[in-house]
C-alpha cells in the first residue's frame, strides 16, 4: 500500500500518538497522565483530545491537527506537529512555527518521510507568512539538511552560594509564594523582562516550569519578586537537587525585568546557602560573564554552554524588515535554499536602526548566504568578522547588519 501524507482529523490522533509514544517511549502523556490507549476507540480518543484543546491549558494539546502524518492505511508510520507562537525577534514579535513530535515508526525509517513531511511544513509556512521556525534537534546534521542551524547558546552557570557577589542590605521589596492561584503577577514579570531575542511573547499556557512548582507535593518553588510599589518585577523557580553530589538550588528560570531586580533575586538566593551550599542558574550569555561572585576560584564557578535549539528563517523579506540595525545605510543580500529550491535578492535601507525599504531586487549582491547561515546572521549568533571569517565574503563590511544579539530561549514546546 502506497504512503499518503496529510494532515489529520481526530478519529487519526490515537494512531498518531501511539506512534508517538512508541519511538519516545514515554508513559504518561504531556500532562503526565497514564496512557490509557487499550481503553480507547480512535473516536473516543478524538473526542478527548477535542475537548483538551478547548480548554486550553497546555500548548501541547492546544493544536492537536497542526500536523502533517504519514499514513500507510490507517496506521501512522511517521509524523511532524508544528506548534503557532509569537517569537520576539529585534524588540518586535514574529510568527514562529515550534516544530516537535518528529518521529517515525522503526519498519518505516530511511525512506525519506521526514523529509517530505518538513518540505510539506515549510512550504505551508512560507505560504502563511510565517517569519521564522525553531526546534530542539536530536541530530544537528539531520535538521540542518532542512535550512536550520544552532542559535546561540545559553549558558548554566554553578557556583557556591555564599559568594553570591551582592551586598548586605535587604532587597527593596517583596517576595511571594507561587500557590497556584496567583499566575498573574509572574506574567507580569515575564513581560517585563527585556526582550531577549528568540524568547517566546508567552500566553497562560506557556508557564509550565511555573504551574509544576507544586512545593506541597514535589519540593519545587517559585517566588515572585515585587517592588515596594507592589509591582511585580522578576520570579525564580527552583528545587533541590543532588549535583556532583551537593545540595544545589537548580533554577528552572531566572526572570528579572533590570539589573536591581536581577540582584534582589540573587539576594534572595544567598538566604537559602545554608540548605543549598550550590546553586544553578540558566542564564543569556551576556550575563554569565557578570561578575556573579566574589570570587571565581574560591566558589568552584562552572560554566555550561547549553543547545537553545536552531532556528531558520522562513521569510527572508520579513525579517529583514523587522530587524534592528546600527545606524543608517543599505545592503543588498542574496539568499540559497537549496531544501525549498529558492533563491532570495534582497535589498534593505535602513535609517536610524530600522528598515526604511526592504524590496525584492536586481542589484548586484553585497553578501551571499545559504539559507541556514542567513538564519544565523540576521538572528545574531555570530558578529560581521566572523561571518567573513565562515566563508561569507563581504559581511566583515556590515557590521551594521550582522552583529552578535542577546539572546534566551529556555521554553520548549
Amino acid at each position: 500500500m502506497s504512503i499518503l501524507i496529510r494532515k489529520p482529523t481526530y478519529d487519526d490522533l490515537l494512531s498518531c500518538d501511539k506512534l508517538a509514544t512508541l519511538c519516545f517511549e514515554n508513559t504518561t502523556d504531556c500532562r503526565d497522565e497514564p496512557l490509557d490507549f487499550d481503553k480507547q476507540t480512535p473516536q473516543s480518543y478524538g473526542e478527548k483530545m477535542k475537548a483538551r484543546a478547548a480548554d486550553n491549558t497546555q500548548r501541547c494539546c492546544t493544536n492537536p491537527l497542526e500536523r502533517y502524518v504519514a499514513f500507510d492505511g490507517d496506521e501512522a508510520v511517521a509524523q511532524v506537529s508544528r506548534t503557532p507562537l509569537s517569537m520576539r525577534f529585534d524588540g518586535n514579535n514574529v510568527s514562529c512555527s515550534g516544530i516537535g513530535y518528529v518521529c517515525t515508526s522503526p519498519p518505516y525509517r530511511r525512506r525519506g518521510l521526514i523529509e517530505q513531511i518538513m518540505r510539506r511544513h515549510l512550504e505551508d509556512m512560507t505560504a502563511e507568512g510565517v517569519v521564522l521556525s525553531h526546534l530542539y534537534p536530536f541530530s544537528e546534521r539531520f535538521y540542518g539538511m532542512f535550512g536550520y542551524a544552532l542559535s546561540r547558546p545559553l549558558i548554566a552557570v554553578t557556583f557556591d552560594t555564599s559568594f553570591i557577589n551582592v551586598d548586605k542590605e535587604k532587597w527593596q521589596g517583596t517576595f511571594e509564594l507561587f500557590e497556584g492561584t496567583n499566575l498573574e503577577g509572574f506574567e507580569q514579570a515575564y513581560a517585563a523582562m527585556p526582550h531577549y531575542n528568540l524568547s517566546l511573547q508567552r500566553t497562560s499556557p506557556d508557564f509550565l516550569k511555573l504551574k509544576d512548582a507544586q512545593p506541597w507535593k514535589n519540593s519545587k518553588f517559585g517566588y515572585l519578586f515585587r517592588d515596594n510599589g507592589g509591582k511585580p518585577r522578576g520570579y525564580l523557580v527552583f528545587s533541590k537537587k543532588n549535583i556532583d553530589g551537593q545540595s544545589t538550588l537548580d533554577c528552572d528560570e531566572f526572570i528579572f525585568d533590570n539589573s536591581d531586580t536581577f540582584k534582589a533575586l540573587l539576594k534572595f538566593v544567598k538566604t537559602f546557602a545554608s540548605d543549598y551550599p550550590r546553586t544553578k542558574l540558566l542564564l543569556p550569555r551576556e550575563l554569565s560573564e557578570a561578575r556573579i561572585v566574589t570570587d571565581t576560584v574560591a566558589a568552584n564557578y562552572k560554566r555550561e554552554s547549553l543547545t537553545s535549539g536552531m532556528t531558520r528563517v522562513v521569510s527572508p523579506l520579513a525579517v529583514l524588515q523587522k530587524a534592528r540595525y546600527i545606524g543608517s545605510g543599505s545592503i543588498t543580500i542574496r539568499i540559497t535554499d537549496k531544501f525549498l529550491d529558492k533563491e532570495y535578492n534582497i535589498s534593505a535601507e535602513y535609517t536610524s536602526g530600522q528598515a526604511t525599504r526592504v524590496t525584492n531586487s536586481d542589484l548586484p549582491p553585497d553578501v551571499t548566504f545559504d539559507i541556514a547561515g542567513f538564519s544565523q546572521a540576521i538572528t545574531g549568533v555570530y558578529d560581521a568578522d566572523t561571518l567573513e571569517f565562515l566563508g561569507y565574503e563581504g559581511a566583515a563590511k556590515y557590521p551594521s547588519v550582522f552583529y552578535k544579539k542577546p539572546t534566551f530561549l529556555s521554553d520548549y514546546f
